[in-house]
């Protein structure tokens, strides 16, 4: 069955919807209202589930239209459990944007939390409904004028994935783009809990003028991905071929003069997380000093069963090329924050014995 048929689908359409910038950070003084969402969009998801002996996860993707005015229709691919499935029509849909840009999207009796940035290109959210899946999910809005020199440079990434054994797996470091179609990447990785640091890989990648992006690794895994306008983030999920395992991935452009204060304001954070036995996918705020330190405040869906945590204060640190380390003293998360503060990404932890980890932010 098709995830978005099923209780998944909600949690993907609920980032989906709640598109927004990708463009500045901080709110804009005219309220936000429906149209902030307008256009086409290329949907990115990320679920897992507690199947009992084994652990899955779907890794989710598509073209969306909005009308502007609480629509969305569209198609999507998905791979669940290396089970792949081209062409799926998205059901009957809809969504709301508030004034102050946070978005509700209910789908059925299904609903996602989320928020939308000011210029309406990025989007992020995670699904709050009962009985639904722990899942993750971004919309980046669809643009003109890219190329492979649109991916060029150094980037933060990390990667999810849940392989064919159950085991949960992060991984994170760093991505070279060459601008021409040509990426090596440098990771660690966390196997539940089991840190290693494999030899780097070489892979390719295409661009679309339209901003999408495909990337094919040796074995020729190849997924499927969208970049922000401006080239700071990238979002990929796949892959596209029959019996690979499903994963997302995210990349982040690597600053050259970050220090603390790049990270500062108030945050959307959405990821998943290992949790025991099972999964917990979270949405929530991230409020920043700008001076090393972050409080948290969540809503957490731990495998359909909803919570909130918070308020939670949390040691950061950034090194100037937007290396950012969270909680350093017990968990270790690892990842990057874009040169403009708008974005972060992390990953790990990097510490024996923890639970794997994955998380985007954007600044509201």
């Amino acid at each position: 069955m098709s995830l978005l048929r099923s209780l998944s689908l909600c949690v993907l359409l609920a980032c989906a919807l709640t598109a927004a910038g990708c463009g500045g950070g901080g709110g804009g003084s005219t309220p936000a209202d429906d149209s902030l969402v307008d256009g086409e969009f290329w949907l990115w998801l990320l679920a897992s589930a507690d199947e009992g002996l084994v652990d899955e996860a779907t890794g989710l993707w598509g073209d969306l239209v909005s009308d502007g005015t609480g629509g969305l229709t569209g198609s999507y691919d998905q791979n669940e459990a290396g089970v792949v499935q081209t062409g799926l029509t998205l059901p009957a849909s809809s969504y709301s944007v508030s004034g102050d840009r946070s978005t509700v999207l209910t789908l059925g009796s299904l609903s996602f939390d989320g928020w939308a940035n000011q210029d309406g290109d990025v989007v992020v959210g995670g699904c709050v409904t009962t009985t639904a899946p722990p899942s993750a999910a971004a919309l980046i809005k669809a643009g003109s004028g890219f190329s492979s020199a649109s991916l060029s440079g150094d980037y933060h990434f990390t990667r999810f994935t849940v392989d064919g054994s159950g085991d949960v797996v992060t991984s994170y470091g760093t991505a070279s783009f060459n601008g021409a179609g040509s990426v090596t990447v440098q990771r660690t990785v966390n196997t539940e809990g089991v840190i290693s640091t494999p030899v780097g890989v070489a892979a390719s990648y295409v661009v679309q003028p339209n901003g999408l992006f495909s990337f094919t690794l040796p074995g020729g895994e190849t997924y499927i991905g969208a970049i922000a306008t401006g080239g700071e983030l990238a979002l990929a999920a796949g892959s596209t071929v029959n019996g690979d395992e499903p994963r997302a991935y995210a990349f982040l452009r690597e600053a050259t003069s970050a220090s603390s204060s790049t990270f500062q304001g108030s945050y959307q954070i959405v990821g998943i997380e290992r949790d025991g036995g099972g999964f917990t996918s979270l949405t929530g705020q991230a409020s920043s000093n700008g001076s090393g330190q972050i409080t948290v405040n969540l809503t957490r869906n731990t495998d359909g069963v909803l919570s909130v945590s918070g308020p939670d204060i949390l040691d950061y640190a950034v090194t100037s090329d937007g290396t950012l380390t969270v909680d350093p003293v017990t968990d270790m998360l690892t990842g990057g924050v874009s040169a403009s503060g708008r974005y972060a990404i992390l990953g790990g932890p990097i510490s024996a014995g923890s639970n794997p980890k994955f998380f985007v932010l954007m600044r509201r």
